[in-house]
C-alpha cells in the first residue's frame, strides 16, 4: 500500500513509520519540516503547514495514497481539510483522537482493589456534544480546548457514515508515555525521584489508571492501516495492567535505582505554603479503557508496564531528555515544605 503519515517526526511517527516501511508499504510523511525525517526507505518528506489549506491540498494530492494516518489532528478543521483534499482519493483515513472524549471518570471512589472491581469503558457510544462542567461558562472552551476539539474532530468523521468519501478509523489512546515524550510530563516524577529527595503527593491522590506505551500506539496504528475490520470503528488503546499512582512511582524509583521517598500532604496544608499552587501532572483521571476490541480486530497486546517505564526512565536520565521538568526550579522549596511537614507531624506523634 501507499501510506501517507501526517506528523511523522516527533513522538508517535518515529515508531510508526519504520513499522510501515518494514511491512513493505511505500511511506511518505507530511510535517512542517521542523525536524528531519531520517527513515531508511522513506518515499518522500512533504514539508507543508497543514493550516495553509491550498498548500496542504496541493501537497497531499500530488501522489495517490491508499491510506492516510493522521497523528496530529487536533480539531475539526484538520479533519475537514483531509476530507476536502482526499475525499474519493483514498481508501482509509486513520486518525489519532484521545481517551478524553469520554466525559467522566468511571471508577468512582475505590480502595486499593483488583481490576475486576473496576468498570472498563468500551468505545461506544460517546456523547460528542458533551462539555465538562468546569469548561462551561466564559473562558471554559479555551481551557477545555483539547477534549472539546477532539470530540468535534470525531463528530466530523462519524457524520460521514451516511455518504463516506473514504473509510475511517479512530484511535483513542490514553496518556501516551515513552522515551522522547515532547510533553515531558513524566519527567516531573522521574527527576524528583532520581535526585533522591521527597516527592510530594496530595493526601487523597492515588488514582487507578491505564496509560499506554508509545510503541504500542504505533503497533496499533500500523495494524489499522488497510484492515477492513477497522473501517468505521474506534479503538481504545491503553496498557492492559491497571496501576495506582504509588505503584507507578515505585516502578520509576526501581528503574532509577532509588528509594521512593513519598510524602503525602493534605491539600489544605499545601494551599497554605509557598508551593501553592502545587500541580501534579497526570495520572489524575480514573478512566479505565477496555481494549478487547483492539485485541480482537488488531491483535493488540500491550508491552509490560515495568519494561516501558524502565525505558522511559533511562531516556530521561540520559543526555537527550531536554529541559528540566515542570516547576523543577522550585525543587528546593518542595524539599523545604516536605521537611517542615514531617517535622510538625513527628512532633505531634503522627509521623512514623
Amino acid at each position: 500500500m501507499k501510506v501517507l503519515v501526517i506528523g511523522g517526526t516527533r513522538f508517535i511517527g518515529p515508531r510508526l513509520v519504520p513499522r510501515l516501511i518494514a511491512a513493505g508499504h511505500r511511506v511518505a510523511v507530511l510535517t512542517r519540516g521542523q525536524a528531519p525525517a531520517d527513515f531508511p526507505g522513506l518515499a518522500a518528506h512533504l514539508k507543508v503547514d497543514r493550516t495553509d489549506a491550498g498548500a496542504f491540498k496541493a501537497a497531499v494530492t500530488a501522489d495517490p495514497w491508499d491510506v492516510v494516518i493522521d497523528t496530529v489532528a487536533y480539531g475539526p478543521a484538520d479533519v475537514e481539510s483531509v476530507v476536502d483534499a482526499l475525499g474519493g482519493r483514498i481508501r482509509q483515513y486513520v486518525v489519532v483522537s484521545t481517551y478524553t472524549v469520554y466525559p467522566h471518570d468511571t471508577t468512582g471512589p475505590r480502595a486499593l482493589a483488583g481490576p475486576t472491581d473496576f468498570r472498563l469503558v468500551p468505545e461506544e457510544p460517546v456523547d460528542l456534544d458533551y462539555v465538562e462542567p468546569e469548561y462551561q461558562g466564559p473562558g471554559g472552551a479555551e481551557r477545555g480546548a483539547y477534549s472539546l476539539q477532539k470530540r468535534a474532530l470525531e463528530k466530523v468523521l462519524w457524520g460521514l457514515r451516511g455518504s463516506p468519501p473514504f473509510a475511517f478509523t479512530i484511535a483513542r489512546p490514553a496518556n501516551i508515555e515513552g522515551p522522547g515524550d515532547p510533553s515531558n510530563r513524566r519527567g516531573f516524577y522521574v527527576q524528583r525521584i532520581a535526585d533522591g529527595g521527597p516527592v510530594i503527593i496530595p493526601d487523597a491522590l492515588n488514582p487507578p489508571f491505564r496509560h499506554v506505551y508509545v510503541d504500542d500506539v504505533a503497533q496499533a496504528l500500523a495494524a489499522m492501516a488497510g484492515n477492513e475490520r477497522a473501517h468505521g470503528r474506534a479503538y481504545n488503546l491503553t496498557m492492559e495492567e491497571i496501576m495506582f499512582l504509588e505503584e507507578y512511582l515505585g516502578l520509576i524509583a526501581e528503574a532509577a535505582g532509588r528509594q521512593l521517598d513519598l510524602v503525602r500532604i493534605p491539600t489544605s496544608y499545601l494551599e497554605r505554603t509557598p508551593l501553592n499552587p502545587y500541580r501534579l501532572p497526570i495520572p489524575w483521571r480514573s478512566l479505565l479503557l477496555d481494549v478487547s476490541r483492539a485485541a480482537a480486530d488488531l491483535g493488540y497486546r500491550s508491552t509490560p508496564v515495568r519494561q516501558w517505564v524502565a525505558e522511559t526512565v533511562r531516556w530521561f536520565l540520559g543526555p537527550d531528555r531536554g529541559e528540566d521538568s515542570r516547576d523543577y526550579g522550585r525543587r528546593a522549596l518542595e524539599v523545604q515544605v516536605a521537611a517542615e511537614y514531617r517535622r510538625k507531624m513527628t512532633e505531634a506523634g503522627l509521623w512514623t
